[in-house]
């Protein structure tokens, strides 16, 4: 059966391949290259985040844990699996997801940085974005499944084209479906040569805005970020010098290193992210958007949702 999936960030390209390994013939139409969505700016770690009700969203979390830790097998996926710290300035309760994806142990303040109050160490998937969707991009096209670029102004121009359409627009959610809710947040890191950091580290913080979070690769570290009501990607260098001066005072390691690069990107937020099947005119349309920050921490899982109700509406027809 015909599929046509809409978007190829983290979440349209993971559906497409969970969709493509089933058996489906999948074509993905994209408006831009694969590695130059908002997802190939972004850090990125399993982590993830409230966006939704708490069974699901760890569900989802869970099987893309088990997911991307079978993929870090690969040597040319960009994938790790590595230990490193949440920390926080005041005290924190256990993560949700630590009793069903991976458990976490305690850190003493006095093994924390200076001015961090409680933490715990884990180990989770660090990816390294471009990478990373080039071997997605790679597996989709083993499996059968194609790319195209066209610019789509809303979905009823593709429906009919397939009996399935599943939508991972993500921010382009807003006018393809369209749906007023979803808003863009800005999000800023650094790259910079990597001085021997092998662990990851992060701030556990409420309050939106100034973030901090260092993200080894092999050559490189991911230094983050920011997360603004702004959709405006320019790259801003009063932000970038914050960033990193904020990194370096947890990681003086990174005083030296040498800057490679900046990425800045618009994350899908929504106030639930939305998984759910609809018959549009005859189609069955699927949509997955909205994740926020959390796409690639949730991107197997509802690939595997987005799966199963496109399995339910096969058998329909």
């Amino acid at each position: 059966m015909k599929v046509l999936v809409v978007g190829c960030g983290v979440s349209g390209l993971s559906c497409a391949i969970t969709l493509a390994e089933d058996g489906f013939e999948v074509l993905v139409i994209t408006a831009e290259d694969i590695l130059t969505t908002a997802s190939a700016r972004s850090g990125a770690m399993w982590t993830p985040h409230p966006v939704g009700p708490e069974a699901e969203v760890l569900r989802w979390a869970a099987q893309t844990y088990r997911g991307l830790a079978s993929i870090a097998e690969s040597d040319d996926a960009g994938v790790r699996m590595l230990s490193g710290v949440n920390a926080a300035r005041r005290p924190v309760d256990d993560p949700p997801w630590a009793t069903r994806c991976t458990p976490i142990r305690r850190v003493p303040a006095k093994d924390l940085p200076d001015g961090y109050a409680d933490g715990f160490t884990f180990v989770a998937p660090v990816v390294d974005m471009p990478r990373y969707l080039t071997y997605l991009r790679n597996r989709l096209e083993h499996a059968g499944g194609r790319v195209r670029q066209a610019v789509l102004g809303s979905l009823g121009e593709v429906l009919g084209a397939a009996p399935i359409v599943v939508n991972c627009a993500g921010l382009g959610a807003r006018e393809l479906v369209p749906d007023a809710t979803m808003r863009g947040v800005r999000g800023a890191l650094v790259v910079t040569a990597n001085p021997g950091i092998d662990r990851f580290f992060a701030e556990i913080s409420e309050v939106a805005g100034d973030m901090l979070y260092i993200y080894p690769h092999a050559s490189t570290v991911v230094l983050g970020g920011i997360a603004s009501e702004d959709e405006n990607a320019r790259h801003r260098p009063e932000e970038a010098e914050a960033i990193l001066k904020r990194c370096t005072a947890v990681e003086p390691r990174l005083a030296g290193a040498e800057t490679l690069g900046f990425r800045t990107g618009v994350r899908p937020v929504r106030p639930v992210v939305r998984v759910e099947a609809e018959v549009v005119a005859g189609t069955t349309v699927i949509h997955d958007y909205g994740h926020g920050g959390a796409g690639v921490s949730l991107s197997w899982g509802c690939a595997q949702t987005v799966r199963e109700l496109a399995e339910l509406a096969g058998r329909a027809l």
